[in-house]
């Protein structure tokens, strides 16, 4: 990937932020440096992680300049060896929202984050690992 890419303002069928999919472990790799006007989202199936292969080699600028996270609250740094990686913040806790779509006749499977207003623990019972929010409310 170099130049003048713009990949930006894809959904999934249930209105999901969804441009660059990479699954585990798979990287873009980036051939040349990147234009002013390139706009890229990212979404990682690992959810944070180093996502190019030969971004330093190519552009000394941010990685955020050209890289957006598709999920809001995530950023884009330039790691120690010089690639993109995508982060969550500190304690950011993630659950997965279940539906059915009955036009599609498919589940439908949407990440959304855990809005924490207070603090949080894990707690173990009887082998299952529970958050533990609040005034004692257990989120499985």
């Amino acid at each position: 990937m170099q130049g003048s890419i713009i990949v930006s303002g894809n959904t999934l069928e249930y209105g999901v932020t969804q441009n660059v999919f990479l699954k585990k472990d798979k990287v873009i790799s980036v051939r040349g440096a990147f234009t002013p006007d390139a706009s890229i989202g990212v979404h990682l199936e690992s959810i944070n992680g180093t996502f190019t292969s030969g971004y330093n080699t190519y552009n000394s600028i941010a990685p955020d300049t050209y890289f957006k996270p598709d999920i809001a609250s995530q950023s884009v740094a330039l790691s120690n060896d010089g690639e993109a990686t995508l982060s969550t913040p500190e304690g950011q806790v993630y659950y997965i929202d279940r539906s059915w779509n009955e036009e599609t006749k498919q589940v439908c499977r949407l990440k959304k984050p855990y809005r924490l207003h207070r603090s949080f623990r894990f707690h173990h019972d009887n082998g299952r690992r529970q958050m533990v929010c609040g005034k004692g409310q257990r989120h499985h």
